[in-house]
């Protein structure tokens, strides 16, 4: 019964982690503190650090991005996390010295019993469309 449910538990796993790697737009999943606590391959891919190098941190504590820009994103992820209003913004971001053009998203979710847990987010690269 056990090695069941934790063969269940595995499989759950890997089919998240097949999902969010299936998709091609960055996403991430950071706690009450904005502290990466997952994320997908496409977002490892365009800020060139691998999840292990940014696992338990927040975007302040890694030179991934211009300065000025992490502090904004890490104050919108927090000002989310006080009013657990989604945020959907156009923002130009600049990635490995490349400027784009992004429409960010970034959601609160909640654990089954109510209690709010963090973030997800991600990004949509529209420079092409503008």
């Amino acid at each position: 019964q056990r090695l069941k449910a934790e063969r269940q538990l595995n499989d759950q796993l890997a089919f998240k982690h097949a999902l969010l790697d299936g998709i091609p737009n960055p996403i991430y999943v950071r706690d009450l503190k904005g502290r990466l606590i997952s994320c997908n391959r496409s977002y490892e891919q365009s800020l060139g650090v691998s999840f292990e190098q940014m696992n338990g941190r927040r975007l302040l504590d890694v030179e991934v991005i211009p300065r000025p820009l992490a502090e904004q994103m890490h104050a919108d992820y927090l000002a989310l996390l006080e009013n657990h209003q989604p945020v959907f913004s156009d923002r130009t971001i600049e990635l490995s010295g490349k400027r784009m053009n992004v429409w960010q998203w970034t959601v609160p979710f909640f654990a089954a019993d109510g209690q709010l847990q963090g973030l997800l987010g991600g990004w949509i690269d529209i420079t092409e469309r503008n």
